[in-house]
């Protein structure tokens, strides 16, 4: 999925200034040209998440420690290695950022199962955070409300944080496709058929369906 992540980032209106690949040891990157501006960090899966407290899933853990090697004064924008995002994602975060919100994202979720040709569109209460502000205490918050999610909003709240889940980031996350290390059960009834295959998805991403159909043979 690395090479097609590469291509969404590389067609970007907007260009970020680093692009950080966090892998864990023993993962393979495979084999693909990466752009001048990538760098490759690993991380030791025994030690990765260390000082934290809470349930934090491995990708969140992957997340924090890139955050931690953030220069000052910069902000993250995740890109996830198994979604399809659009040419004005990261100019739509980074116009957040720049307005002086702290956390952006994606309130809701089109996600698309390429195993099985199924689709759904689901409202998140939580934070799939698209980027993050590195302004004052932005990060340590974020953290937190990492490792205690029940808290909901309020570290941000109560530190004056805005917060915008509703932008024009377009993005579409993309399930059991090959090479991933976890699936999620595309058999649950809120799971929609996509009749016919694929039309769902080229109604989202337009052109770009045929990488995934390609991907797929």
């Amino acid at each position: 999925m690395m090479p097609l992540c590469s291509k969404w980032l590389r067609r970007q209106r907007r260009q970020p200034d680093a692009w950080v690949i966090s892998l864990g040891e023993g993962e393979d990157l495979g084999d693909f040209e990466l752009p001048p501006y990538a760098t490759v960090h690993r991380w030791n899966p025994e030690t990765i998440g260390r000082g934290l407290t809470g349930q934090i899933d491995t990708n969140s853990k992957y997340q924090i420690e890139v955050m931690r090697h953030v220069p000052k004064d910069h902000a993250a924008v995740y890109f996830d290695d198994d979604d399809w995002y659009g040419p004005n994602y990261l100019s739509a975060v980074a116009g957040d950022l720049e307005l002086g919100i702290a956390f952006t994202g994606n309130g809701s979720e089109r996600r698309y199962c390429v195993a099985t040709n199924r689709w759904m569109h689901v409202e998140k209460s939580g934070c799939n955070a698209g980027a993050v502000g590195m302004h004052n205490a932005a990060i340590p918050d974020w953290i937190a409300w990492m490792q205690d999610p029940s808290t909901k909003w309020s570290w941000f709240s109560q530190r004056g944080w805005q917060v915008n889940l509703r932008n024009e980031a377009t993005r579409v996350s993309i399930k059991n496709a090959p090479g991933l290390g976890h699936l999620f059960p595309p058999v649950q009834a809120k799971w929609r058929a996509d009749l016919p295959p694929w039309a769902k998805l080229r109604e989202w991403i337009g052109g770009d369906v045929d990488d995934y159909i390609e991907l797929m043979r």
